[in-house]
């Protein structure tokens, strides 16, 4: 049975899949300790939010038949010796996400401002992408790779500011 058959309203979403866009760039944090997981991602979630401003610049190169399916990329960065969904180093598909994991010391994050660990995660993830199978995650290598000026890390504490207060305090409050 064909698209057309299948009426215009659904044929036109099935002629939509073959344009997706990696939409999302997230930047997982994940130790052996649950206290500390969850410490290290209220602070540091607030990047995907940013991000996404130096994904506009590239979106076309975003779009493509090889990354059908997927708007979110994941770079897991996790304890050494954790286990997780994407072995070490290697890239994985699953159903909307293409992910990639990476074994750091993620205890010493702790210790560091979320900017500056900021920046050493997106050099690992720029890395990451350089040898990624496919060319939408490839094209973003420099943007990862690219240091923040000081307006970028204004912008990112902002958004880091607003994410850990819309995640840590009670609403209403």
């Amino acid at each position: 049975m064909g698209s057309a058959s299948r009426g215009p309203r659904v044929a036109g979403y099935l002629d939509t899949l073959g344009a997706m866009t990696i939409r999302e760039v997230r930047l997982n944090l994940k130790a052996a300790d649950r206290a500390v997981t969850r410490q290290l991602n209220r602070a540091h979630w607030g990047f995907t939010y940013w991000f996404d401003s130096r994904l506009k610049s590239i979106r076309p190169q975003l779009r493509g038949d090889e990354v059908k399916g997927i708007n979110i990329l994941i770079f897991d960065f996790r304890s050494l010796g954790l286990q997780g969904f994407t072995p070490a180093r290697e890239w994985k598909q699953l159903l909307n996400t293409i992910n990639y994991a990476n074994e750091i010391d993620t205890v010493a994050l702790l210790h560091s401002e979320p900017i500056p660990n900021i920046q050493m995660l997106m050099q690992l993830a720029s890395t990451a992408c350089h040898d990624a199978p496919w060319p939408q995650v490839r094209c973003l290598e420099p943007v990862l790779r690219t240091r923040l000026s000081e307006t970028e890390s204004t912008q990112l504490e902002q958004h880091l500011a607003r994410w850990h207060k819309f995640v840590c305090e009670p609403s209403g409050a």
